[in-house]
């Protein structure tokens, strides 16, 4: 994990940050190293301790709790995630109204027309009907 490849380079000498290292202290490994039980984030920096003579003496670990921080970011993340989803939504639905509209406007002419044929045309001809079914059509639509 990422806590074991700084130990490794602590060891070569150099020091080293990580950041929201999701740690398991139920893990026999951290047993031994904190009281604490569950699952956490931990922000830690960990750097090397050197004798007068130049070797390595130890190992100094600093490590705190980031939970909130990383629920906060996940929380946020969540919610912009459902702010595009709303903005797609209503971009949607704001192009079906226009579409719509301009539908309807298209049926009011359509209406209109097929008013004026039968009203224009003799009670007795066989377009007669054909223009109240274009009527009836344009009124469903």
């Amino acid at each position: 994990n990422g806590l074991a490849a700084a130990f490794l380079r602590c060891r070569d000498g150099e020091a080293t940050t990580l950041s929201a290292l999701e740690v398991d202290f139920d893990q026999p490994s951290w047993r031994r190293w904190s009281t604490r039980t569950g699952r956490s984030w931990l922000d830690h920096v960990l750097f090397p301790v050197f004798a007068p003579s130049g070797a390595l003496e130890a190992a100094v670990l600093f490590a705190w709790d980031v939970a909130d921080r990383v629920t906060a970011e996940r929380t946020r993340l969540q919610l912009e995630d459902q702010l595009r989803q709303a903005q797609k939504l209503e971009a949607v639905g704001m192009l079906a109204g226009g579409v719509a509209h301009d539908f309807n406007n298209i049926l009011t002419a359509v209406l209109g027309f097929a008013e004026q044929i039968e009203q224009e045309l003799p009670d007795a001809h066989p377009c007669q009907g054909l223009a109240r079914q274009v009527q009836k059509a344009a009124q469903r639509g």
